[in-house]
């Protein structure tokens, strides 16, 4: 079975309880959720066994780990993306480095939502958006020869007309966003 294991600064382990949940947008997506809220300074495992799920064609899953931990860095920012006039099928939301070609974060939007990334450092960013006109998650760069034109990606410009957001250690920051008149 599926484990969830928090392991405290001090080396000690404990299970945790989580609950597995399908996503509701995605049929084939699931969610890990813990019961309880994670803690700064812990490193925690979700380790899934070979064998705990079978694919369409019969096939079991292979053995899966996955490590990650809580910062405790008190020098992190938290940014509040507030999206609004979502008006289509999706967009696409990348925080990218100021030269825009590292890709840090990547997030999908569908309709106006906050969006909160937590555990920022200090820096500059790019914050690029892709009108997902299709719904399928992915930018798709068109097709010549079927006449399909590419889908519109913009940076988010801010009203002195630049395209950086420079992030200062220990800050919360909040930006709206619109996305109608971001893609005239």
């Amino acid at each position: 079975s599926i484990t969830f294991t928090e392991t405290n600064p001090k080396g000690q382990k404990k299970e945790k309880e989580f609950i597995f949940s399908k996503d509701s947008l995605e049929i084939r997506r699931f969610l890990i959720t813990p019961k309880e809220n994670l803690t700064k300074g812990y490193d925690y495992t979700v380790v899934v066994p070979q064998g705990t799920f079978i694919d369409i064609t019969g096939l079991p899953n292979e053995r899966e780990e996955v490590k990650f931990n809580v910062p405790q860095d008190e020098k992190l920012s938290f940014i509040t993306l507030s999206f609004k006039n979502c008006e289509l099928a999706g967009y696409i939301v990348e925080i990218t480095d100021e030269s825009g070609k590292k890709v840090i974060r990547t997030y999908y939007v569908d309709h106006d939502q906050d969006l909160e990334l937590q555990y920022m450092q200090a820096g500059k960013y790019m914050i690029r958006v892709i009108q997902d006109i299709n719904g399928n998650r992915v930018l798709d760069t068109g097709n010549l020869l079927q006449h399909l034109q590419p889908e519109k990606s913009r940076y988010y410009e801010y009203t002195d007309g630049n395209s950086v957001l420079e992030v200062p250690e220990s800050t919360e920051l909040t930006q709206e966003i619109d996305l109608r008149a971001m893609f005239k």
